[in-house]
């Protein structure tokens, strides 16, 4: 656990609870304009509903973990680039509240986001 910042977030049903522990490394947005919040990998902590998580491998370089009750995108793991995405509906993150972290940026780039300037 950490001492520093944290978000919690939730999926639409409530059934899957999370926690980020630390500060975000940017905001963006998908190619459908939907925001994200961009994380490293170690900030994740799953507090309820860990058994009703559903893990899909989008590509070598993706995988999403979703609800199995109400099928919402909960996280868009990028491993390669140790970096988390989150949807803006999952947990929401004030702009300014990002550290522009610029190693993430060329490769957030090239996996299709648009970041927050």
């Amino acid at each position: 656990m950490s001492n520093g910042p944290y978000y919690h977030g939730e999926c639409r049903c409530g059934a899957v609870t999370l926690m980020l522990c630390g500060t975000p490394l940017a905001l963006g947005r998908d190619c459908r304009g939907e925001g994200f919040s961009f994380w490293p990998l170690d900030t994740l902590q799953f507090g309820m509903g860990l058994e009703e998580i559903v893990a899909r491998d989008v590509s070598d370089q993706e995988r999403r973990l979703a609800c199995g009750r109400c099928g919402e995108t909960l996280v868009v793991e990028h491993e390669r680039v140790g970096v988390l995405a989150l949807p803006g509906d999952v947990c929401d993150v004030a702009p300014g509240e990002a550290a522009a972290k610029d190693r993430v940026h060329g490769e957030l780039h090239a996996l299709g986001y648009h970041l927050d300037a």
